[in-house]
């Protein structure tokens, strides 16, 4: 299972390498030239860079206009085109305009529905158009305001174990899936047991619970509705146990990602040019 990290700009330099590949968020790329410029650089070093809408930092997907802008500025590599939490219906119609835009190739689509039933018929329209790799969000099916911050980490966690298994069981086909969010490390250990082709997830949870002084493994994580001030800045010396709590929490979801899964496969993987001798 491959990871890619959140953190505020300025934990950057210190948290992005971290990652097997790099997480974009549009809208904070739109205000914050340095999150954006940082990102650059580090498509300029061959990382594979992911462009989000960031949806569930705002409650609403910025334009595609708007990510275009931040996709052509930095030659992302893959898109998430934008979704609007819980409905199927404007999702897929959002999906249908990145296509005309993007192409299918790069993209990688989310699912949303308002339950188990919507999610399906989502997956189904997705999967006639070609695609075989998916993301799926925290909060799947408890999309709107009020569950999104008042239902427990368990709760979501369960949540979209049981959405997950519905999708592998029932599409066997299906490439593999996008962990949007972390809930619990628990959730990740259940599906690398079940080998449910969850082969990727992007998540700001360590550096979040860091700054809130909470080690994983040790503390109560953070609840859901907490999110990274982006401008958090770094202080030294003082940031150190911040920064020292954050390479804790990397290192023990590291270490629950690499155990109990026979399951291997990549979504974001970027095609390389093979040199040819004849």
């Amino acid at each position: 299972m491959q990871l890619a990290m959140e953190a505020p700009t300025s934990y950057l330099p210190y948290i992005s390498l971290l990652g097997d590949f790099d997480w974009v968020l549009t809208n904070v790329a739109l205000k914050d030239q340095k999150y954006l410029n940082f990102y650059k650089e580090q498509k300029k070093q061959e990382r594979v860079v992911v462009v989000d809408s960031g949806v569930n930092e705002e409650g609403f997907p910025r334009s595609i206009k708007e990510m275009d802008k931040i996709v052509r500025e930095i030659d992302a590599d893959f898109i998430i085109p934008p979704d609007v939490l819980g409905n199927k219906k404007k999702t897929l119609e959002l999906l249908n305009d990145s296509i005309v835009l993007w192409g299918s190739e790069k993209l990688i689509p989310v699912l949303q529905g308002k339950d188990i039933p919507d999610v399906e018929d989502c997956l189904y329209f997705m999967r006639i158009r070609g695609f075989t790799k998916f993301c799926v969000p925290y909060d799947i099916t408890n999309c709107d305001a009020l569950s999104r911050e008042k239902i427990s980490l368990v709760d979501h966690a369960h949540t979209r174990y049981r959405v997950v298994k519905f999708i592998v069981r029932t599409y066997p086909d299906v490439e593999g899936l996008h962990l949007l969010g972390l809930t619990t490390l628990e959730e990740v250990v259940w599906y690398l047991r079940e080998g449910l082709k969850i082969v990727s997830i992007d998540t700001g949870s360590p550096v979040l619970n860091a700054l809130h002084t909470k080690r994983f493994g040790v503390d109560n994580l953070v609840p859901k509705g907490l999110y990274l001030d982006y401008e958090e800045k770094v202080l030294f010396p003082r940031d150190l146990d911040r920064l020292s709590r954050c390479y804790w929490n990397i290192a023990v979801l590291r270490r629950v990602m690499s155990s109990g899964s026979e399951f291997r496969n990549q979504i974001f993987v970027k095609e390389r040019a093979k040199n040819v001798v004849g």
